[in-house]
């Protein structure tokens, strides 16, 4: 990047939601998370379905906006969650989508029947007998997808057997 070029990031200004706001349980999940989602808006939403962090190093300009948004993000977040409710964020989530996966699996539990379509959909995976390159490619970007969505539905795999957590 040249050295002419600053990339200037003032950090949003978001506001405290009310205690009758805040992610309590179950039943206050899907209220909460499009509240969140609004506030944060459309640039905010986009860390919590993304952990790819830009520029090339940690010195790069981009990086450290994108350092300084997670951080903004992850403390808006940590002040929108009733008692106890901050427990279900393991100590390892680095990253705002980290976090709104843990709370998501906690407080947003896949329904039955998208573990079962899940499940099918890993269970059906077939692979040709003499496949080309093309093939191992498609199959490989087929697998790895519904795999992440596996893991993201809770869903624990064990030698052709599904289960959720």
């Amino acid at each position: 990047m040249p050295d002419n070029i600053t990339i200037s990031y003032r950090p949003p200004s978001y506001p405290a939601l009310p205690e009758s706001q805040q992610l309590k349980g179950i039943k206050d999940y899907n209220t909460w998370s499009r509240k969140i989602k609004s506030v944060i808006g459309p640039t905010g939403t986009k860390l919590l379905t993304s952990d790819t962090r830009p520029g090339v190093d940690d010195n790069d300009p981009l990086r450290k906006q994108w350092e300084m948004r997670q951080e903004h993000i992850m403390s808006f977040i940590s002040s929108s969650l009733g008692p106890f409710v901050e427990d279900v964020i393991p100590s390892t989530a680095d990253t705002v989508k980290k976090v709104w996966d843990a709370l998501e699996l906690a407080y947003n539990p896949p329904s039955a029947s998208s573990l079962e379509a899940v499940t099918t959909k890993l269970l059906h995976l077939r692979l040709e007998e003499s496949p080309s390159t093309e093939d191992l490619d498609s199959f490989t970007r087929e697998f790895n997808s519904s795999f992440e969505l596996a893991k993201t539905k809770g869903l624990t795999l064990y030698k052709g057997t599904a289960s959720w957590r």
